[in-house]
């Protein structure tokens, strides 16, 4: 190709094969939170959070003065 670029996903006919970055770097589809509920998860970056919380639960600013 005249303009290659990284992806994750094959297109719909393509043929070429893929090379998973993920999984060479031994990425696991298999997660387990600290509940112990296991599920599956993409190949890529991924957030994951809770979404009946907020952030600003998580951070709180403060001066000193």
């Amino acid at each position: 190709s005249d303009t290659p670029h990284l992806r994750y996903y094959r297109l719909p006919g393509d043929k070429t094969p893929l090379d998973n970055q993920w999984k060479l770097e031994g990425y696991s589809n298999a997660v387990q939170d600290k509940y112990g509920h296991e599920f599956a998860a993409p190949d890529g970056d991924v957030a994951y959070y809770h979404a009946n919380l907020s952030s600003y639960d998580d951070f709180r600013s403060s001066v000193t003065h």
